[in-house]
């Protein structure tokens, strides 16, 4: 930072490279607070434009060619900037004569720019702007042999590259093109067996609730009472009689199979237990409901229960239960 009178010289450098120049205006350094506040806001514009060019390089340092009167602010610059601050006093390294010479500090502070051009010309090295020749134009270079066919070498690899990228990604586009004709014409098969597809799907839903009702029934009864009541090893301790069967779908958006509902009553709660055992297979999955003691239903049977049996649909296949008596 190169603060002037009322304008400030901004430099952002990377290195020994200059990346970005700017010029600012700023108040008089009669109005200290607003002089500071312009600055540092001119400041954090340059901070923001300088992490768009340089993506892996931030700013980490803030150098002021001046000293804290040129900057006519309350001194607190690099808090309010939250970075490092290094006051670069011009007249420090000058000759002793310079500030003797009775100028005020502010005036003083501002004399970077000169003293860097002086310092320049005593050295030799060439102006970065020549002040004495200012519409002098830059001598232009002629074309010479070399150069042309350097060019035209440079054009050649440069082409030869861009046909290289263009087959490497010619081919991909190519077969992208493919997949996508593949994917419309498959779109188009299936728009035209929509109406299909949803009768299809109506019989799928059918057939998930297909339950041979008149065959569950028979070998339910059976597994209910697997003997008759006249056979002499009739398990009478284990007899179950039913009160009430509902059969049905079950309920929900998918529903699969079919459902009974048992009511009755048992000689007692382990004639329950037994029942559920004979009643259940791969096929059939008991669910245990209510059981009480129930003296009144029915005579001689004291336990009353209830239970669900969720049958899934026949696959073709018999089903037997392991533990129910030979048909």
């Amino acid at each position: 930072i190169n603060p002037l009178s009322d304008e400030a010289d901004l430099v952002v450098q990377a290195d020994d490279k200059v990346v970005l120049l700017r010029t600012v205006r700023l108040p008089d350094s009669t109005q200290p607070e607003g002089r500071q506040r312009a600055l540092v806001g001119e400041i954090r514009r340059t901070i923001a434009a300088v992490r768009q060019q340089l993506t892996d390089r931030q700013v980490d340092k803030v150098i002021v060619c001046g000293n804290e009167a040129s900057i006519a602010g309350n001194g607190n610059l690099g808090g309010e900037l939250e970075l490092p601050l290094t006051l670069l006093d011009p007249v420090a390294n000058a000759p002793s004569g310079l500030a003797s010479s009775g100028l005020s500090s502010a005036i003083l502070g501002r004399l970077a720019a000169v003293l860097g051009m002086a310092l320049t010309e005593a050295d030799r090295q060439p102006p970065i702007v020549d002040f004495a020749n200012v519409r002098r134009r830059v001598e232009t270079s002629r074309i010479t042999r070399v150069r042309v066919l350097a060019a035209v070498a440079a054009a050649i690899v440069l082409i030869s590259f861009v046909a290289f990228l263009w087959q490497r990604l010619a081919a991909p586009a190519r077969e992208l093109e493919a997949l996508q004709n593949r994917i419309h014409d498959v779109e188009a098969q299936t728009e035209a067996y929509k109406d299909v597809t949803a009768q299809a799907a109506a019989i799928n839903r059918w057939l998930a609730t297909d339950v041979n009702w008149l065959d569950e029934l028979d070998e339910t009864a059976q597994r209910v009472r697997p003997k008759p009541l006249d056979a002499k090893d009739f398990p009478v301790a284990s007899d179950a009689v039913m009160t009430q069967l509902t059969i049905g779908r079950p309920t929900g958006l998918n529903p699969t199979g079919g459902r009974m509902t048992v009511e009755g009553v048992a000689k007692s709660s382990a004639a329950v237990k037994d029942l559920e055992e004979r009643l259940g297979d791969e096929r059939h999955r008991v669910i245990p409901g209510s059981e009480k003691q129930d003296r009144t239903t029915v005579p001689g049977y004291e336990w009353s229960f209830g239970l669900e049996v969720r049958v899934t649909p026949d696959s073709g296949k018999p089903h037997t239960n392991p533990k129910a008596a030979k048909r």
